[in-house]
């Protein structure tokens, strides 16, 4: 919770004032992720420019290299190597990470080369990934989820966020036929089609083994309440009995972070007592979770 204060109190509100400073600055910019280069061009002197620029290339190749990196990981060694060719040379298998980064680079300059703007891409992350986020938070809740059902959350995802895309839509010619979705709206149709889909493919296909979930099980300690055949089977591996208790700091660590966060938020723009307001109930907040914590 300590690293969410920082992250949500601090760290991002250098960048929403620098932001909201950019509106009020040029308010008549075409494309709004443009005013924050402009600040820097206007009021950073030579030596800080040189040092920003040289910043936001490190921290923009660091990205791309991470990324490059661990894609070309999960396609041969998750993908590759283990279903289609299992018992080559290393030397083969670092031409086919070689391969893949090729392909993926292609692929990402080619839907960066069709985006009109950093905020397209943003919103269309959030659709993307929204189908599979439920799956990989219930997989350590319910017994039932197993490996078929992310898959399936993942490529439901993948092809129903494409299709609501309105880069995609018009490009293919039938965005005009049908309402129009802002973002968030497509975030929740992605959302429930996707939790339908893998709920349904969890009980289409096996379950995961039961020796595979009795080590899981065993290692993570999870709670018993939706893992009904595991537990009644296994009831001595030390479950976690605190269901209530943890569902209960979690509201109170989420109420925690946003006063803080709104907090710090109202004294930047100088409202004391909004601001004193909202940081006093982070602070006690906080306080009763850590004397509720070990009780």
């Amino acid at each position: 919770m300590f690293f969410a204060l920082i992250a949500f109190g601090f760290n991002y509100w250098p960048m929403i004032f620098v932001a909201m400073v950019s509106l009020v600055v040029y308010p008549e910019l075409k494309m709004a992720e443009a005013g924050y280069v402009m600040l820097i061009v206007e009021l950073l002197p030579a030596g800080l420019l040189g040092l920003m620029l040289a910043s936001l290339m490190a921290a923009f190749m660091s990205t791309v290299d991470t990324h490059i990196n661990f894609g070309a990981s999960y396609m041969v060694n998750d993908i590759y190597r283990r279903f289609i060719k299992k018992s080559a040379s290393e030397k083969h298998y670092v031409r086919a990470s070689q391969i893949s980064t090729v392909l993926m680079l292609t692929f990402a300059v080619a839907i960066a080369y069709n985006l009109d703007s950093v905020s397209d891409a943003w919103y269309y992350m959030s659709v993307l990934t929204a189908g599979y986020g439920i799956v990989v938070v219930i997989r350590w809740f319910w017994w039932r989820v197993n490996a078929w059902a992310e898959i399936a959350a993942l490529a439901a995802s993948g092809i129903s966020s494409t299709l609501l895309s309105p880069k995609f839509g018009k490009m293919i010619g039938y965005w005009d036929s049908i309402p129009h979705l802002d973002w968030q709206y497509r975030f929740l149709i992605v959302v429930s089609l996707c939790t339908a889909f893998w709920t349904t493919v969890c009980f289409f296909t096996k379950p995961t083994s039961e020796d595979h979930l009795m080590k899981f099980c065993a290692k993570v300690k999870p709670f018993p309440t939706f893992w009904g055949p595991i537990y009644k089977k296994y009831p001595d591996i030390g479950w976690n009995p605190h269901f209530r208790r943890s569902v209960l700091h979690w509201t109170l660590g989420a109420a925690t972070v946003y006063s803080f966060c709104f907090g710090v938020g109202n004294f930047l723009f100088s409202n004391i007592f909004s601001g004193s307001i909202l940081v006093l109930a982070a602070t006690l907040l906080g306080l009763i979770i850590l004397v509720t914590w070990k009780k």
